[in-house]
């Protein structure tokens, strides 16, 4: 078992990532997945392709995120905690 933190600190290790945010979301089916939001200012198009396979083969396919979403910067909320 990792949480999104273990998660996120392995996404952190590809170059083009700035700052990593990981999340759950369930599905309609109840089926529960691993999210990313990743800041990457200098991203490549395959950047979401190349962040879920690099943590597939670091930790498996059930903490692979199944959705990885290039963003700009993260929310925050107070104390600088992302939303």
């Amino acid at each position: 078992l990792l949480f999104p933190l273990e998660i996120e600190a392995l996404l952190a290790e590809l170059p083009q990532v700035r700052e990593a945010a990981v999340f759950g979301h369930a599905s309609e089916d109840g089926v529960e997945h691993v999210i990313a939001a990743l800041v990457a200012p200098d991203a490549s198009a395959d950047l979401a392709a190349m962040a879920r396979a690099h943590v597939l083969k670091r930790a498996g396919q059930f903490h692979a995120p199944s959705r990885v979403f290039v963003v700009e910067d993260l929310p925050r909320v107070g104390a600088r905690k992302v939303d």
